[in-house]
């Protein structure tokens, strides 16, 4: 399940996603499949999304609270659309999964930031505890 938490603001992310046979059926009608090709299997097929309205941009943790009826106790990914990356080898998302799947608990992704840039991240202080892993003592 795919949980978009967005303002009034942006609902060209739930358009984006939304299920738009009309617009199908027009490119097929005009024969332009290279354009079909494009919008179809955006969402794999299995995968649903939600979409959820988040009433004041109170920050990331309000975000996520107003997914937590939906979320219940299950396990989930924050994935903030300005931080997608594509990799070789096995991505960030799988990576934590696995991380999370050994060790349990809550797991975070971490990225280095020039000082000057701290004041737009949150921070963590801590140990290093692996290759790729952290013991995180302290949380901004």
């Amino acid at each position: 399940m795919l949980i978009f938490v967005n303002s009034k603001n942006k609902r060209s992310i739930e358009d984006y996603f939304d299920d738009a046979r009309d617009l199908h059926e027009d490119l097929r009608h005009k024969n332009k499949p290279e354009l079909l090709d494009k919008i179809t299997d955006i969402i794999p097929a299995g995968v649903s999304c939600v979409n959820l309205r988040q009433p004041h941009a109170s920050g990331l943790g309000d975000a996520v609270l107003c997914a937590e009826a939906v979320i219940h106790d299950e396990p989930f990914a924050v994935l903030l659309a300005d931080d997608l990356l594509r990799a070789e080898g096995p991505g960030c998302l799988e990576r934590l999964l696995r991380v999370y799947d050994d060790k349990g608990g809550a797991v975070l992704a971490l990225m280095e930031v020039a000082s000057e840039a701290t004041d737009r991240y949150g921070i963590i202080a801590g140990t290093r505890a692996g290759d790729d892993l952290w013991r995180i003592e302290r949380l901004v």
